[in-house]
């Protein structure tokens, strides 16, 4: 039940700009006001979270190949294994001509 706080980081303005875009959260703010209950948006320019304990298994989404699951950086590709130079030809050298 309310009130609920939901913290999030990000573009302030894009968020905001979200928000006041949703059809959902613009029929919240329409009851809300019918019913009492508040609204109210928020900027800081620092958040503190907790650390996030839960389990990270990806139950519906799929990492791009290359993403290391813990890090979600881009690991490094394996080197290829160098092929052998094959030999290149050498150039002619001229012949001479017979009188």
């Amino acid at each position: 039940s309310p009130p609920y706080t939901v913290s999030a980081i990000g573009d302030g303005s894009a968020m905001k700009a979200a928000l006041a875009a949703s059809p959902a959260v613009q029929a919240y703010r329409r009851d809300a006001v019918e019913v009492g209950l508040g609204w109210e948006v928020d900027s800081q320019d620092a958040l503190t979270l907790p650390a996030y304990s839960g389990a990270t298994d990806l139950d519906y989404a799929s990492l791009p190949g290359g993403v290391d699951p813990l890090t979600g950086r881009t690991t490094a590709p394996a080197s290829p294994t160098p092929s052998p130079a094959s030999p290149t030809p050498s150039a002619a050298s001229p012949t001479p001509s017979a009188p």
